[in-house]
């Protein structure tokens, strides 16, 4: 897409989590410190006050994450803190935050997801390419017993293709958004995404024929010239005498 639009859909759907309640594997357990700090962070992440929030996901993870552990709130609190750090630019944070998530979550779509628009936004385009393939490999199970919609899949498939417009390999963006047609035909974002990869497309085919037409007529009048013009060698005297010498 356009440079400035570039991933312009984050597809951060960790901020879906701001309302998710860590579920607990009983819930007879008392609420842990942790927990608590996780609760409090969703909330500060919600209205936008991702510094704070990032201060008390740091705290929550200092904290015993045994209770925590037990539902899926450490992986929503890798998840959001990721958000909270893209969110104020820290990359290098939140890509160390990504990586710890996967460590412990390595098949999380969104975490890959998140990984890939961190890796884009550092120039880091192969590595986010990746990142973008694995998160939709792992999509249709997801994590933490939850099914992967299919608005996050046709979003991540935007940002693929979104990162391969941007790199110039039109064909692969074309791909990409035509396959998050296939599952929301009526995604605008896709349809504009797709209309500009296949003008992008054809313009490269249409400049690399004028480029071989020109190279071959650049051969073919060269090649003319040198037929047309080129001095026969001259006799050399010396050897022509030589040679009618021999003969007699």
């Amino acid at each position: 897409m356009k440079s400035g639009n570039f991933i312009n859909f984050l597809a951060i759907i960790a901020v879906i989590a701001c309302f998710v309640t860590p579920v607990m594997a009983d819930q007879n357990i008392t609420v842990d410190q942790a927990v608590t700090l996780y609760n409090r962070a969703e909330e500060l992440l919600s209205s936008k006050d991702y510094q704070d929030a990032v201060t008390i996901y740091d705290q929550a993870l200092a904290s015993n994450l045994t209770n925590i552990k037990m539902g899926d709130g450490l992986l929503y609190l890798y998840r959001d803190k990721s958000y909270a750090l893209i969110q104020l630019n820290r990359t290098d944070d939140a890509l160390q935050t990504i990586n710890d998530g996967l460590s412990l979550y390595g098949n999380d779509a969104m975490l890959w997801n998140n990984k890939g628009y961190v890796l884009a936004s550092q120039g880091k385009y192969q590595d986010a390419l990746n990142s973008y393939n694995n998160a939709l490999t792992y999509a249709p199970t997801g994590m933490a017993n939850e099914l992967i919609d299919n608005g996050t899949i046709v979003q991540i498939l935007n940002n693929k293709g979104d990162l391969l417009y941007k790199t110039g390999q039109f064909q692969g963006a074309v791909d990409a958004y035509t396959q998050a047609l296939s599952i929301n035909p009526g995604n605008s974002y896709s349809t504009n995404g797709l209309a500009l990869a296949k003008n992008a497309a054809a313009s490269m085919v249409s400049s690399m024929i004028i480029i071989i037409v020109i190279v071959l007529i650049g051969v073919a009048g060269a090649g003319t010239w040198y037929f047309k013009f080129r001095k026969p060698a001259e006799e050399n005297p010396a050897e022509t005498k030589k040679v009618r010498k021999g003969k007699k």
